[in-house]
């Protein structure tokens, strides 16, 4: 008999009381929480819109029961019959026809029970019930520090930051949030199969297939594997009796088509296909999963003495005035298929509170999206949840890369209790097992910030311990390919050194009234976490507040959808959260005159922000060898971190990570004499040909000015200064700073064609006087364009606004440029504003 699933999803019935005590009974989906399906039913208000999360925090503290009825199909033999749970958030008891099945406490792991005992042919009733936490967290035990003063969630296994964070509010649901399922099974079964690549030589490949089965030894069970390369043709094959529980091969690929991270080459993916026999030749069961033929390792080598990596180092802690290290620096370098990849990305969060809510379009747009930004590295944060199976899948299918944190962040976790130990040891083993075969998968870590504040060697440290006693043991048995660091950041003095390991860092919180643009040379070794903040623009701001909860940027509700980190203000005495966007856009962009600007500039200041980390960090390459941005996307509608909101909407943050972590890019700095240098970026494996023009704008009245133009070449994968230094001192430029009114525009052309645009002002853009350009604007809404052209003098920071996705933004246009930029409706007939820093429409 082969193996039969029985899906249970679809229309369960959700039973509880309201906030008054009365009974509830509603037809809700599953996989689902209980949140929505409230606000579905009108049971709360919306939850995101202004406030109103506010008034649903009861919903925590009542039990709520999720139950259906179901048949066997005709003809089953269900005697062995086994109920499987995905994963039940949190607190879990099941029942199947009035018996107890048993129970679950982390969100985490899959529940599984035997139930052939218990079922019949018609109207079998399951039922879970999930109870409030507080009926098993006791206020007696033994208090751990948590961040955010929720001591509960470091007993909790379910996701941290829905118990409330510095950027989402809490929202503490309860859900059935994975499928279910009656599983069928034969009498030997496929217990896992997992693919991994051992090398890559000049002509073939050699994998590493494990196969485990249960119930198969001794049986005369066949097996068979298989590899299919992308086009469908089988390229490899074995079959034999199981003799072992554990089944361990190599097959070497011929000729392989190597999956490659975004940049950097294709992602071309293989199937790999099991099959288990019984002795007669009945198939009991067979499973495939795709997978990718590539190598990952890290490089971390020392700074040699009086090396160019050394005297940055000591530069570094010069500059940000510490003491001169008595540590050597290290660098952190990933190596994809033997060729160094820059990583650029940034962190991503649940896209939703309720993550089983969370559908498979929200997914495809924000992984697609991080692909056309030239993101090629997201960090799955330590206070999320292991990510789905589709989430990988898609990074595959992209070529974004991926580093995974268990699900610890921001804590002093139990960590020398056993049950806690157990949990998060299962955790471990069971995402492991599931997510080891991707290949965008590069690296695992053990928490977010529970190494902080203590050198990484300390043998003292509790996270330490249970690292080398829990995760390194089971990293090592599941995963020995893949990097595992004990946290992140990780490395180093504190565990969040500039000089060593990987690092969050930004100097977004110095402010930039104390700043100048030289601080952006001041970069980490491998930034995970580099934060940058600004709002959505108006259209998706009214999407959960009023026109004068806008216009009120200080006022509760608007503060209420941005958040604030205490420690921010009372301990460390810096402005809040909210606080530092409004200074910093207003120091950078200039004081806004009216409400148009102050939206806008509060948007725009994390485009330039974004521009001069990306070009600094990526003139420093390899000494830093990766910048994520504190965050990719959100997890509720919020107005800060945040490059792609809550919508799936990009904001200005993205835009500029489309541009400047582009392959291909100019940067210009300032050099300590004074002088302009210009550089020319390439991370990719592709060298250019390529010419360029440096002219500067008068933007008092528009003109242009060349300063210079040439050939440069553009080797594969290296950084290029142009042997060509121009002076801020005298001459056109000169005059123009002077004056105040200059901008320089630095170009990159191919064959004629324009690969990039970077531009240079003495300070901030809010120091320039810039006169108001012309601009115009025609919508083509068969063709889901828009073209905008400048008319008169020179346009910054030109962007559309409106429901939709649009391919670019926050762009530069001089006198007689237009653009036609292309956008995905998210809604019929979408209104499209244009917005400009110093537009006139």
């Amino acid at each position: 008999m082969k193996k039969q699933v029985i899906s249970l999803d679809g229309v369960w019935t959700l039973r509880g009381e309201d906030a008054a005590g009365a009974p509830l009974s509603l037809s809700v989906p599953v996989p689902g929480y209980v949140h929505p399906a409230l606000e579905e039913a009108g049971v709360i208000p919306p939850m995101y819109w202004r406030d109103n999360a506010k008034k649903c925090q009861w919903i925590e503290e009542k039990t709520w029961e999720f139950s259906r009825t179901f048949d066997i199909p005709e003809g089953i033999d269900a005697r062995e019959a086994v109920l499987s749970f995905g994963g039940v958030d949190t607190y879990a008891e099941y029942t199947l026809n009035g018996m107890p099945l048993g129970r679950s406490d982390d969100m985490f792991l899959p529940a599984r029970f035997a139930v052939g005992h218990l079922l019949r042919e018609k109207g079998n009733d399951l039922r879970v019930v999930i109870r409030p936490w507080r009926d098993f967290i006791s206020p007696d035990l033994p208090p751990v520090r948590m961040a955010f003063s929720s001591y509960e969630r470091g007993y909790i296994r379910r996701t941290q930051c829905t118990f409330f964070w510095d950027w989402v509010e809490r929202f503490v649901s309860a859900g059935v949030w994975q499928s279910v399922s009656l599983i069928l099974p034969a009498p030997a079964a496929i217990a896992d199969l997992s693919v991994s690549t051992k090398s890559i030589l000049s002509d073939f490949a050699s994998l590493a297939l494990v196969l485990e089965t249960e119930g198969a030894k001794g049986k005369a069970c066949r097996f068979a594997l298989s590899v299919a390369d992308p086009d469908g043709k089988t390229v490899w094959s074995e079959e034999g009796r199981v003799f072992h529980d554990r089944i361990d091969l190599q097959a070497d690929i011929k000729s392989p088509a190597l999956w490659w991270p975004h940049g950097y080459g294709e992602q071309p993916l293989y199937t790999l296909t099991a099959s288990l026999f019984g002795e007669d030749g009945s198939l009991y069961e067979e499973k495939s999963l795709r997978f990718g033929i590539r190598t990952v390792q890290f490089l971390f080598p020392k700074d040699e003495k009086g090396s160019a990596e050394e005297k940055r180092s000591e530069w570094t802690e010069t500059f940000r005035r510490r003491p001169a290290p008595e540590r050597t620096g290290e660098g952190m370098i990933l190596v994809v298929n033997g060729v160094r990849v820059y990583a650029t990305g940034g962190n991503w969060v649940p896209p939703t509170p309720f993550p089983g809510h969370a559908d498979r379009e929200i997914y495809e747009n924000l992984v697609r999206l991080a692909a056309e930004g030239n993101c090629n590295f997201l960090r799955v944060w330590g206070g999320g949840i292991y990510e789905t199976d589709y989430f990988y899948e898609l990074c595959d299918k992209y070529g974004v890369m991926v580093s995974q944190d268990l699900i610890m962040s921001c804590g002093d976790y139990p960590y020398e209790d056993s049950q806690f130990r157990a949990r998060v040891a299962a955790e471990m083993r069971y995402a492991m097992r599931r997510l080891r075969s991707h290949p965008s998968l590069v690296f695992w870590s053990g928490n977010n910030e529970n190494c902080s504040d203590f050198d990484w060697d300390d043998p003292a440290v509790k996270t330490n311990a249970i690292t080398e006693e829990v995760f390194l043991p089971i990293a090592r048995e599941l995963d020995p390919a893949r990097v595992f660091r004990f946290g992140s950041p990780y490395g180093g003095k504190g565990n969040n050194d500039f000089i060593i390991g990987d690092n969050h860092v930004s100097w977004w919180w110095t402010g930039a009234e104390k700043m100048t643009p030289v601080n952006f040379n001041c970069v980490a070794r491998f930034v995970t976490e580099s934060p940058l903040e600004g709002y959505s623009l108006p259209s998706t701001l009214r999407k959960f507040l009023t026109e004068e909860d806008i216009a009120n940027p200080t006022g509760e509700v608007f503060e209420y959808h941005i958040k604030n980190n205490d420690y921010f203000t009372e301990v460390l005495k810096w402005p809040s959260v909210h606080g530092r966007l409004m200074k910093n856009a207003a120091v950078m962009l200039g004081e806004w005159q009216n409400e148009e600007e102050r939206l806008y500039r509060s948007a725009y200041v994390q485009y330039e922000w974004a521009r001069f980390t990306v070009e600094a960090a990526r003139r420093a390459k390899w000494y830093n060898a990766a910048l994520q941005y504190w965050m990719y996307n959100d997890c509720w509608p919020a107005v800060g971190y945040a490059i792609v909101d809550f919508y799936g909407k990009p904001k200005a943050g993205w835009y500029a990570s489309r541009r400047a972590f582009g392959p291909v890019v100019g940067s210009v700095t300032q050099e300590e004499s004074g002088d302009l240098a210009f550089y020319v970026l390439n991370d990719g494996r592709k060298a250019h040909d390529l010419t360029y023009r440096i002219r500067v704008a008068d933007m008092e009245t528009g003109e242009l000015f060349l300063l210079g133009e040439g050939a440069v070449p553009c080797p594969a994968g290296e950084n290029r200064i142009l042997y060509f230094r121009y002076p801020t001192v005298g001459g056109e430029l000169g005059r123009l700073i002077e004056k105040g009114s200059a901008i320089l525009f630095y170009e990159l052309e191919e064959n004629g064609k324009m690969l990039d645009r970077a531009r240079w002002y003495p300070r901030w853009l809010g120091d320039v006087t810039c006169a108001k350009a012309k601009l115009s604007y025609e919508v083509d809404k068969a063709a889901c364009t828009v073209t905008v052209r400048c008319e008169e003098g020179v346009a910054l920071g030109v962007a559309l606004d409106g429901d939709a996705i649009f391919e670019d933004g926050f762009l530069d246009l001089l006198a007689g440029e237009s653009a036609c930029i292309s956008y995905r409706p998210l809604a019929p007939d979408p209104a499209i504003k244009l917005y400009a820093y110093n537009g006139e429409i």
